[in-house]
């Protein structure tokens, strides 16, 4: 056996269950959350840079949209390349770019988000705005409400 395929079985190795465990990660933070579970049999699995990989699980059912997060335009661009050939499965495929250095850019599909309240609006209205972002991903009540109650 030559160097080279040695050092890529060794490599190999080391970093598929890496991958698998921070899969699964994702995988779990999702099956918390749908409301469908059946989604994450359809979901794409798509590399985000280098090492990192993560699921992007499409819409269907109560899911009517859905996004990856990401930290530069380089990994925007590469997630939605990849996920062009499923384009029944994500809709309306796009990419936002953040404009502040302190939020993520997104690869982005289905419907469009609802307009984030203003920054000085009541807590009444950020929880609206959250219950109906939980919504729009096809959580489930249980976990939108966890989620009210961690927050608020």
């Amino acid at each position: 056996m030559r160097q080279n395929e040695r050092s890529a079985r060794e490599y190999n190795a080391r970093v598929r269950p890496v991958v698998a465990l921070e899969l699964q990660a994702h995988i779990d933070w999702f099956a918390e959350r749908l409301s469908d579970l059946a989604l994450l049999g359809e979901a794409v699995v798509v590399r985000v840079d280098g090492e990192e990989w993560t699921v992007a699980v499409p819409v269907g059912g109560t899911r009517r949209a859905g996004f990856v997060p990401v930290a530069t335009r380089r990994q925007a661009r590469r997630i939605f390349k990849q996920l062009l050939p499923y384009s029944r499965q994500f809709p309306n495929l796009r990419i936002w770019y953040s404009t502040s250095p302190d939020v993520c850019h997104n690869v982005r599909w289905g419907e469009a988000e609802p307009e984030i309240p203003d920054a000085e609006a009541s807590e009444e209205v950020w929880m609206t705005y959250d219950r109906s972002l939980g919504s729009l991903y096809g959580y489930s009540a249980e976990a939108i409400d966890r989620f009210i109650a961690e927050h608020y």
